[in-house]
């Protein structure tokens, strides 16, 4: 049996089950991992990679799917790279549409929602925009985001300077310990049926 973990850098690194929280969990829970965390990309990454794993003959064994939401102001591409921070600007000065990117991400939780109708889902939310239209989306969604909670770590709040997370090398944006919490907690929220609950680390 397996759980399917997938979303952007606060679920990339997963290999280590002592410091990373996605292989932590696995191990609490006794099921193979999949999935992939794409630090920096946007949304449609996780989707292609999503619904090619609904084609593979592990989907029907997978009973858990747990999503971190990126987000939704990320440049969309069709390819895995990295854009460069001249470019990133650029977009964001002169294509970017907050109604635009708000309508897409409203879709693709509908999408989600009737893809994964018969398994059992966690939301968390790696940016605070998405807890907006945590309506969309059938299962459990943990809040409050996870920037916060990494902000917090490192003795900022959400309204100030980022540059500190944005140079950050720790695993998936949290400590080793609060990985270990973080994936502790999601193990004791797998079966829950309440539509939001708060993460305590």
């Amino acid at each position: 049996m397996y759980i399917y973990i997938g979303g952007d850098s606060f679920c990339a690194a997963r290999d280590n089950d002592q410091n990373h929280w996605p292989a932590i969990l696995a191990k609490l829970a006794n099921l193979k991992l999949e999935g992939k965390g794409f630090a920096g990309l946007s949304w449609w990454t996780t989707r292609k990679h999503l619904i090619n794993y609904i084609q593979s003959n592990k989907f029907n064994n997978t009973d858990y799917f747990i999503f971190v939401h990126t987000d939704f102001n990320r440049a969309l591409c069709d390819s895995e790279i990295l854009f460069p921070n001249s470019i990133i600007e650029t977009y964001r000065k002169y294509f970017h549409s907050y109604d635009i990117s708000s309508w897409i991400r409203e879709q693709w939780f509908s999408e989600l929602t009737q893809l994964l109708k018969s398994k059992k889902v966690i939301h968390l939310h790696g940016f605070d925009e998405s807890i907006s239209s945590i309506a969309k989306l059938d299962g459990v969604n943990l809040t409050p985001c996870l920037l916060e909670l990494s902000m917090n770590e490192l003795g900022s709040s959400l309204d100030e300077d980022r540059s500190k997370f944005i140079e950050d090398n720790r695993s998936n944006h949290l400590s080793p310990e609060n990985n270990q919490k973080l994936a502790s907690f999601i193990n004791n929220v797998l079966n829950e049926s309440s539509k939001e609950i708060k993460i305590l680390l």
